[in-house]
């Protein structure tokens, strides 16, 4: 509750008022009120939000230690020659460099053996720019039954929200750790809107794409698509942003995730056309490191499983 005399980001002074015919000395505040994150829909409730950690909250305690805000954070300005410092495991290796302190790879995980039993995928790019293939590795995993009553955990919350992103659902969520934990962008499909296989191939005349942000974009011959070969329907411009017709909603139980390795060149040229430059663009036009795909797609399984309740299917096709 901010008191009368507080400010509120946007220079919104607080002070005593009559509502109802009675004075209200302050104001219970949303998530957005306080700049805490976009949540308009109600106050914030810190026995839902801190969870266990509420209990030992007494009146007057300092909130800013409680919901992590006195934490310093570092602004890193990254060169176009150091991409692999868009993620927390560049930003760890360089300083271990810099500094010879201990480093150790967040990307050395037990990976599950690919057995090319898992949802199909086919690459099948008929005109490489310059001789170089589009997508050189494509990993899609599935998880199943997700728990839709769960939140992001405040913790995870909380550093998105200090790196920049806004916390949306765990599903795109946890996509979004794992791309700022090891630098490999991912993307998650509604499964139930797939028939199969997915097909990675180039654009061709004429074809459209509504992308996440409703806007119908006429496709060129250049861009890298991801598409659904059961009905030939496109999926997401290829490391640039996905489309409308699978994306993840509020009912999704079911998804696949998408952990793959585009061109540089591909992904630069499509971003600059089309004039999106998104998180995974950002990244890929400037190179990922084509080992950590797996890695990265694991990371993303384990943690959905552990806070969204999921289970992964056995399967596990790679290109």
């Amino acid at each position: 509750m901010i008191l009368p005399g507080g400010v509120l980001p946007g220079n919104f002074q607080i002070g005593a008022r009559k509502t109802y015919g009675h004075v209200s000395a302050g104001m219970i505040c949303s998530a957005k009120e306080l700049g805490l994150g976009q949540e308009h829909d109600g106050i914030i409730v810190l026995t839902q939000h801190l969870g266990p950690q509420a209990a030992d909250l007494v009146p007057g305690t300092d909130l800013r230690s409680t919901l992590g805000l006195d934490r310093e954070v570092v602004e890193v300005n990254v060169t176009p020659d150091r991409g692999y410092c868009f993620s927390m495991r560049g930003i760890a290796r360089e300083y271990g460099h810099a500094t010879g302190a201990n480093y150790t790879d967040p990307a050395k995980l037990s990976v599950d053996e690919a057995d090319k039993s898992g949802f199909a995928v086919e690459l099948n790019d008929d005109a490489p720019i310059n001789g170089v293939q589009g997508c050189d590795r494509y990993l899609a995993r599935i998880v199943r039954g997700l728990d839709l009553t769960r939140s992001t955990p405040a913790w995870m919350a909380t550093r998105l929200t200090e790196a920049g992103m806004r916390p949306i659902s765990p599903v795109v969520d946890v996509t979004n750790y794992v791309m700022l934990a090891l630098g490999q962008p991912l993307h998650a499909f509604d499964l139930d809107s797939l028939r199969g296989p997915i097909v990675v191939r180039r654009a061709a005349a004429g074809e459209k794409l509504r992308t996440l942000d409703d806007v119908d974009r006429a496709l060129g011959a250049e861009d890298l698509l991801i598409t659904d070969g059961g009905d030939d329907s496109i999926l997401a411009l290829a490391g640039v942003m996905g489309g409308a017709s699978s994306e993840v909603s509020p009912t999704t139980a079911d998804v696949l995730i998408e952990a793959a390795h585009f061109d540089q060149r591909s992904v630069a040229r499509s971003a600059r056309r089309h004039k999106l430059s998104t998180e995974a663009s950002k990244r890929f036009e400037r190179g990922v490191d084509p080992d950590v795909t797996a890695a990265a797609a694991q990371l993303a399984l384990n943690l959905l499983v552990e806070l969204g309740g999921g289970t992964v299917d056995p399967g596990d096709h790679r290109c």
